[in-house]
This record gives C-alpha cells, sequence and structure tokens, in this order.
C-alpha cells in the first residue's frame, strides 16, 4: 500500500507541474491580448481610412477640373 500512495504523490507531482505550466501559458496569452485592438479602435482606424479616401478623390476630381478648364 506505500508504495501506492508514493505512485500517486509522484503522479500528482507531474500533475501539479503541467498545471503551473498551463497557468503560466495563459498568463503570456492576456499579456498578449491586452496590445490588440479593440473594436473601437478597428472603427475608428475604418473611418479615417474613408476619409481619406473621400479626400483623395475630391483632390483628384479638383485636379480633372482644373485641367479641363485649360482645354
Amino acid at each position: 500500500m506505500n508504495a501506492r500512495v508514493t505512485r500517486l504523490e509522484v503522479e500528482f507531482e507531474h500533475v501539479r507541474k503541467d498545471l503551473d505550466e498551463i497557468r503560466s501559458d495563459l498568463k503570456d496569452i492576456k499579456g498578449g491580448l491586452a496590445g490588440l485592438a479593440t473594436k473601437a479602435n478597428i472603427t475608428q482606424n475604418n473611418m479615417i481610412v474613408a476619409a481619406l479616401a473621400v479626400a483623395v478623390v475630391g483632390v483628384f476630381v479638383a485636379v480633372l477640373t482644373y485641367l479641363q478648364a485649360f482645354r
């Protein structure tokens, strides 16, 4: 019976080490997630890109209109 208890203790130590590794990995993952963009950041970035696209089209139209005036 003493050998069985010893074997259980050894197995428990292995399980404990595995759980500690999992806990460490989860902390690393949570730290990495903090740097990701939120939905609000993504929406804001999309709005900026859309505004820039409209501005570029406006400048393009203005240049074409300016060039047409000299024909």
